[in-house]
């Protein structure tokens, strides 16, 4: 009779997960997959509970990271463009646009 696997345990997680099923469950969280569904779809991949937890606040993790880097990026395209505009403006003597560009915005 043959038996199946034992799950992997949390300490076998990533040597269990490759970087492209850790990349899918990051896809499905950023598709709108709960985090409990997330870590449902981990346990039909073979991980015992705690790992499922452990893999879903990795991918988590890595969306929020991913979330703060463009935050950032897109504050400073603002910033720039802000600039360029009240640069342009001044340069044409449009001194109304001009104090737009540099009235005080909020970006957090």
């Amino acid at each position: 009779m043959l038996s199946s696997p034992a799950p992997y345990s949390a300490g076998q997680v990533g040597s269990f997960l490759s970087q492209s099923s850790l990349d899918r469950i990051v896809l499905l969280l950023t598709n709108g997959m709960s985090v409990e569904a997330a870590e449902s779809y981990c346990l039909t991949q073979g991980l015992d509970p705690d790992a499922a937890r452990r893999v879903v606040a990795e991918a988590r993790q890595r969306i929020t990271v991913a979330a703060d880097y463009a935050r950032d990026e897109q504050l400073g395209k603002a910033v720039m463009r802000l600039d360029g505009l009240y640069a342009k403006s001044i340069a044409g003597h449009d001194t109304r646009t001009g104090r737009t560009g540099r009235r005080p915005h909020r970006f957090y």
